[in-house]
């Protein structure tokens, strides 16, 4: 009786073993290449001031939002990274890029980090995002404007989802990776 409780026990060990070892890697976001996001960034608390060393009073500024479309493209060589590129319903290319990079759980349901940058370097927003039923909200970050003149901060907040439908412009489109 002993030698067979004895058995059923290693065969459960061995069992648990072997499934920890098949476990799937988490962070392969490749499901979402060539998909497109409709977003709403908010720019909340937006704060005026001057370049470093200036004498500028800081001023407040008005909140903005703006509704977008973000292309994502998945490289297969860095499945845990989604590369986005921001475009307007008219399908033109706001000038905006960055990428979100897969931090913690599956490959649906994940929370990341995400980078928007402006192609000129002068506009950068940053969030951390969960990811839940399609749907992608940003814990509230931080964005800034870095001028010739003035600099600008704000929080950022972002929400998106995976539209059923997408303006024909935006489709029109190409989206997702391409292998060189």
């Amino acid at each position: 009786m002993k030698k067979s409780f004895l058995c059923i026990g290693v065969f459960l060990v061995l069992l648990l073993l072997v499934d920890v070892y098949t476990v799937y890697a988490q962070g392969d976001l490749t499901a979402y290449n060539g998909l497109w996001l409709k977003d709403v960034s908010t720019y909340r608390n937006v704060v005026w001031a001057g370049l470093p060393g200036s004498e500028t009073i800081p001023e407040k500024g008005s909140n903005e939002k703006y509704t977008t479309y973000t292309c994502m493209s998945v490289d297969p060589s860095t499945p845990d990274t989604i590369n986005l590129r921001t475009y307007d319903t008219y399908g033109n290319y706001l000038n905006i890029s960055g990428s979100l990079w897969w931090h913690s759980g599956t490959n649906t349901e994940f929370f990341a980090n995400m980078e928007l940058l402006s192609d000129d370097n002068l506009e950068y927003n940053t969030a951390y995002i969960t990811v839940q039923y399609n749907k992608f909200t940003a814990v509230p970050g931080f964005g800034t404007y870095w001028g010739d003149e003035n600099f600008v901060a704000w929080d950022f907040l972002w929400k998106a989802t995976i539209p059923t439908r997408i303006p024909s412009d935006v489709y029109a489109v190409s989206c997702g990776y391409v292998a060189p």
